[in-house]
Formats: C-alpha cells, sequence, structure tokens
C-alpha cells in the first residue's frame, strides 16, 4: 500500500465531527515526541529508560494546548473541504 493510498484510509476513518478527541490525542503525540526529543538530548535513550516519561506534565501540555490545536485542526479540516470543493469546479 502507497502512502497516498494510506493517506486516503486515514482519512474515511477519522471523524472530523469529534474534534475534541483529535485535538487531545494530537497534543498527547505532539507532546510525547517533544520529550523525547528532549530526552534524546539530554543523553537518555528512550527506548531504554522511562524516566522521561512524566504523566502529570504531559496531562499539563495537554490542557494548556489543546483549545489551539483545536483550532488548528478545524482550520485544517475548513481548508482542505474548500480545496475539495474548488477541484471539482
Amino acid at each position: 500500500m502507497e502512502v497516498n493510498e494510506v493517506n486516503e484510509v486515514v482519512e474515511k476513518e477519522i471523524d472530523y465531527k469529534d474534534v475534541n478527541f483529535l485535538a487531545r490525542f494530537a497534543c498527547l503525540y505532539e507532546g510525547v515526541n517533544i520529550a523525547c526529543d528532549k530526552a534524546e538530548q539530554l543523553g537518555i535513550d528512550p527506548d531504554k529508560s522511562t524516566s522521561w516519561i512524566k504523566p502529570l506534565a504531559f496531562q499539563k501540555y495537554i490542557k494548556d494546548r489543546e483549545r489551539d490545536m483545536k483550532y488548528q485542526i478545524e482550520h485544517w479540516n475548513k481548508n482542505k473541504k474548500c480545496a475539495i470543493s474548488e477541484e471539482n469546479l
């Protein structure tokens, strides 16, 4: 399966009506990646150590970032629909 095919399948499966869930999940994903990158910068191997995992920090990050992420997802989804509509003209 090629990347474009995977993207099409994922886009069909995502329910954009539940933006709150998507925003929280995207924040968690982003927060984990940031923490993992920082751990690597500090010389911690994220595959061998769990010392970089701080659930309360992730919870705070999600709470602080959720509103902006929700706006970004809604904006992206709106622009995507507009682009698709314009292609059909």
